[in-house]
């Protein structure tokens, strides 16, 4: 008898799928075994994070079938019991979540069938709940279209809701970004303006490729020296949205190198939200940009919520609790980053060092602790409260009376660097470019990890060559989400984020105006 059921979607949320290139192609030649006339399947682990807009999803691993566990002689996915008890051993020993994936015929595109709706509702309605309470299951259907490409539907149960799968993100050295079949919500077409903006990049890689920048979301954590000059140019390229993250407000040093800064924002005692000044910058060149403004730090739940509905992330802050958190990012949710610093030293009035240093962190690649790039006593340092560093301070003092080493217990900071704006602008801006190209497919970073000091014959470019660490819990934990253990997380005396208005920026221009407008204003000649 044929089956009627259906399984009512939600509106309004959505969940995001992510999982890194190598184990896609494993699971594609898994679930494709008898394409194209029969279909096959297997369950599957995830990491999963309930955000403000739904769930992000990450992939663990499958757990495939073994001889007798499906049937071979029917043309669907048939569970055999013995594999379903195994799994759901597995799901009574474990914090992850389990879903199910399987492949379609070809022809048969992505639509769940009534067989389909059956399975989903035994799985997740009836026998997953009680090993795995409040736990969230998926089920994802996949197939090739004619031109041999992936295409797919998803829905993923939580807390008593379906929600549609609406985006496959596939990361690592190349990156995929496919859309459900069933919801495809396809970008925008071109403006005039933007199609004659992008005029040199349609004619570099074509309308499909240049149009997609559309509908991609771009994060970046620090909006300042390096951060600006990427936003500018990811903006000019028309990017479709940012979440821009950035917990400082502009200050007089700033202008040297903060792209959209003016000497008018500082006026009147005003200092705005530096990712203020990001909106005016891109509303300026891309008005139809959506835009996510929030003063906090990137590790606050907040803008975490924000950043896994990126397509990538560029991490542009000083810190190394930033490039700590964006390997968690990578390596725990599955979301592509660059992490990118300078590095400029002068000595007896000249440039001794113009350094830069770029840092691809894809869901596939060595973390910072892997590549050796993480100050264990300087992270320590940026983490401690108030109370804990006079604490330090007082212990270092004790120790140098009794005669020893007073830096074990606290070392005075070294003083900030002194970024200069030539130096961002380039770093920045390189970025973006490594940013653009990676999203389009259309050219890869040469090394994944490099220097260059552009003062120097060759630009001294460096590649630096890592390998993962089996132990280092990037590995262990890839894909784990928050069902895995943080590198770090944020401490409770660090400042809540927020949103920040994007009018706020706005009216920074009125602040600005020329006297004779002001005095128009005045006379009731201008509104």
């Amino acid at each position: 008898m044929k089956s009627r059921r259906r399984l009512k979607l939600a509106t309004g949320r959505r969940a995001l799928f992510r999982i890194t290139e190598s184990a896609r192609r494993e699971l594609q030649k898994l679930v494709f075994q008898r394409h194209p006339h029969r279909e096959w399947g297997t369950f599957f682990r995830f990491g999963f994070r309930r955000t403000s807009w739904g769930l992000a999803i990450s992939y663990v691993d499958a757990l495939p079938p073994i001889a007798g566990d499906l049937d071979r002689t029917s043309g669907i996915v048939s569970f055999h019991p013995d594999y379903i008890d195994r799994i759901l051993d597995e799901l009574d020993s474990t914090r992850l979540a389990i879903g199910v994936i399987h492949s379609h015929p070809l022809g048969g595109e992505v639509t769940p069938s009534g067989l389909d709706n059956d399975m989903d509702h035994h799985f997740g309605e009836e026998l997953f709940p009680p090993f795995a309470p409040q736990r969230p299951y998926a089920s994802l259907i996949v197939n090739l279209d004619a031109s041999g490409e992936l295409v797919f539907s998803g829905r993923v149960l939580l807390d008593g809701e379906w929600l549609p799968i609406s985006t496959l993100f596939s990361g690592g050295e190349q990156l995929v970004k496919i859309r459900s079949d069933l919801n495809p919500d396809l970008p925008p077409p071109f403006g005039v303006d933007s199609a004659e903006i992008l005029r040199r990049w349609i004619s570099l890689v074509g309308d499909a490729k240049a149009n997609s920048l559309r509908s991609s979301v771009i994060g970046v954590v620090g909006c300042s020296g390096t951060g600006s000059p990427a936003v500018e140019s990811l903006a000019r390229a028309q990017v479709g949205e940012f979440v821009l993250i950035d917990p400082d407000h502009l200050s007089i040093s700033n202008i040297e190198r903060l792209h959209g800064s003016r000497l008018a924002d500082l006026k009147d005692g005003k200092n705005p939200y530096k990712v203020q000044l990001m909106a005016r910058l891109i509303r300026e060149v891309n008005p139809d940009c959506k835009l996510t403004l929030i003063s906090g730090n990137s590790m606050d739940e907040l803008s975490m919520n924000e950043l896994l509905r990126c397509d990538i992330v560029l991490f542009c802050t000083d810190t190394v609790h930033g490039r700590v958190h964006a390997g968690d990012l990578a390596s725990r949710f599955l979301v592509p980053v660059i992490d990118v610093g300078v590095l400029p030293e002068g000595k007896d009035g000249k440039m001794s060092s113009q350094m830069i240093e770029i840092m691809r962190l894809s869901p596939e690649d060595p973390c910072g602790f892997c590549r050796d790039r993480i100050d264990a006593l300087e992270l320590h340092r940026e983490l401690l409260s108030p109370g804990e560093i006079e604490l330090a301070k007082m212990e270092a003092k004790e120790a140098e009376r009794r005669g020893d080493r007073g830096d074990t217990y606290w070392k005075d900071k070294l003083p900030q660097l002194p970024s200069v704006g030539y130096l961002t602008t380039c770093a920045g801006s390189l970025t973006a470019g490594y940013a653009l190209n990676w999203i389009l497919g259309t050219a890869k970073m040469p090394h994944a990890h490099f220097q260059m000091d552009i003062g120097l014959p060759s630009f001294g470019f460096t590649p630096i060559e890592n390998e993962l660490n089996p132990g280092c819990s990037c590995c262990l934990f890839r894909g784990h989400s928050d069902q895995g253990e943080f590198s770090i997380t944020m401490p409770s005396h660090f400042q809540p984020a927020s949103f920040v208005q994007e009018a706020m920026a706005s009216a920074l221009d009125k602040k600005s105006e020329p006297r004779w407008k002001s005095l128009f204003r005045w006379m009731g000649l201008l509104r």
